[in-house]
């Protein structure tokens, strides 16, 4: 499944929509990007709950939990080296493989790609594409973009 991202991207008021390759809303999140206690709600393409993101400050530093109703309650944070920025997926086995910061990223579950995601420009537009490899991850790894994207939004 491949899946565009559009509308909202780098918008204060964060609002994302995933279209299909025929164009078809397949997701929405909507939502303020979360203070303390706020958060941004992930829907399919029936409008049915798949998601919730929230943030929380722990060691000065953003954390986010994603509550997700197959998986319960995944943890994502940002791990810092000398050289490179990574985020941390706990709660589930998938983990995230590139830049994160450029939306040029693999996620990664048992050792196999399921989902990767590239951005570009086409018209002088900008766009990001979700490849997703493995369905039975989809619902999460939409969640998880939305995650990734705060988290490259977030000041720390």
């Amino acid at each position: 499944m491949v899946l565009t991202v559009k509308d909202g991207m780098f918008a204060e008021e964060k609002q994302y929509e995933f279209y299909d390759e025929e164009g078809t809303l397949k997701y929405s999140a909507k939502g303020e990007f979360p203070s303390e206690g706020e958060g941004v709600t992930v829907y399919n393409e029936f409008d049915e709950f798949i998601g919730e993101i929230t943030r929380k400050l722990v060691n000065f530093r953003s954390t986010f939990y994603l509550e997700v109703p197959q998986y319960g309650i995944l943890t994502i944070g940002k791990e810092f080296t000398y050289y490179e920025k990574h985020l941390a997926v706990e709660g589930i086995p998938l983990s995230i493989e590139g830049d994160f910061t450029l939306y040029d990223f693999t996620v990664v579950a048992d050792e196999e790609t399921v989902m990767t995601v590239t951005c570009g420009m086409k018209g002088g537009v900008s766009y990001v594409k979700l490849f997703i490899e493995d369905e039975h991850y989809a619902d999460v790894l939409v969640n998880l973009f939305v995650v990734v994207d705060l988290v490259n939004r977030d000041g720390d």
